[in-house]
Formats: structure tokens, sequence, C-alpha cells
């Protein structure tokens, strides 16, 4: 809604429309929302989901990252997935991803430039992964399979005709399923400068109260 009305607003100011990552199916079991109680004014918090839903930059993402902190405090775990659902989605859609799905224990890949993509589910995740890469053969023609990190496996079927997406299926080992372990783990792939933290590290404690009921721009 938020994105329908800002590109509505675009084109009666004849500006052209902005290439945001909110288009982009992203579908891995994570959800994330901005409690009533991290920012109290319905206005205050529909203007934040505007913010998240228009960004198209990484950068801009940041900077609602900072001004969220500086007017409300640290966000609590809701409001941080949904946060780094965005950044992910932004990351994504940079590299001409259309979609990623769970399909059974697979995350799926659609994108028409799939090398760029396969490259970084293959790299190493860092020492924090502690699992060994696993390397397959392909299985079948037109088909190509690699070793991932902690124990993945990522394997990237051609377009079965000339124009469409590849996919490639990037399948974790069993853990990496978990839905805030897979966010964590994409998001150590595909956003810059996010850190390997071990998948033991706890996750920050949410604000108990807002600072002040303040707009976060």
């Amino acid at each position: 809604y938020c994105k329908l009305l800002e590109q509505a607003a675009r084109d009666l100011r004849n500006e052209p429309r902005r290439a945001t990552g909110s288009a982009l199916a992203l579908e891995i079991g994570v959800i994330g929302h901005i409690p009533r109680a991290y920012i109290p004014s319905d206005a205050r918090r529909l203007e934040a989901y505007r913010r998240l839903a228009t960004a198209a930059t990484l950068d801009e993402l940041s900077k609602f990252r900072e001004d969220l902190t500086g007017a409300y405090g640290a966000p609590p775990r809701p409001a941080q997935r949904l946060v780094d659902l965005a950044e992910l989605r932004v990351a994504l859609a940079g590299l001409g991803v259309d979609s990623a799905v769970i399909r059974e224990r697979d995350v799926i890949f659609r994108t028409r430039t799939p090398k760029p993509v396969a490259d970084l589910l293959s790299a190493p995740a860092g020492p924090a992964a502690g699992v060994p890469i696993r390397s397959q053969p392909a299985r079948r023609p037109g088909s190509a399979e690699s070793a991932g990190a902690m124990g993945a496996s990522v394997r990237t079927l051609a377009p079965p005709e000339p124009g469409q997406p590849a996919e490639i299926f990037f399948r974790p080992p069993p853990q990496g399923l978990e839905p805030d372990t897979l966010l964590a783990v994409l998001r150590r792939r595909f956003v810059p400068s996010v850190p390997a933290a071990p998948a033991s590290q706890p996750a920050p404690a949410p604000s108990a109260q807002p600072r002040k009921d303040t707009p976060a721009e």
C-alpha cells in the first residue's frame, strides 16, 4: 500500500518510478513487524513502513536504521527482523533476483544472472561457520552443482527456454533452515558488511520503552 502511494505521488509529479526490493518475493519463513509499543503513533509507524517499502538502496536502509534507533531506541526483535528482511530484499534485487522461496529443504533463487548469485552462495561464511564445505557432483545435464559453506550445496539449473530465469537451489544443513538462522546466513552472503557471528550468539535484547515519539526521518 505504501509503495503504491509513493508511486502514485511520483506519477503525479512526472518523476520516474524507483526500483525497490519490495517487489521481490522473499519467502524464507521469517516475518517482522513494528510493534505498537515501540512506535505508539499510528502515523509514525505507517511512515516507518513507507520508508522501508520504498527504500531502493542499502544506504537508505542504513539511514533508516540509524534514524529509527535515534528516535525510539534499539528496535525490538520483530522490528529488527523487518529491517534485516528489507536489506536482504534490496541486496538480492540488485543482483537481479526475482524470488527466493523455500521449497522443502531448498531455498530456490530465480534470476537471469545466476553466476554472481551462485558464487556468493558458495563462498565460505567465515570461521564462525564451523562446518566443513561439502561438494557433490552435478546431477544432470543443464545443471551445475558446487560446494557451499556450512555444509550446504549449491546447484544451478539452466533456464528451460532462452530469456527465462535460471533457478539456483541452495540447500543448507538441517539446522540452517531454522528461520532466524537462515536469515542470518543469507544476509552474511548477500548484504555487505554483515559479520559472520557465531550461531550461538544471543539476539539483542529488545528495548523496553521508546525514548520519544518523534518521526524516524
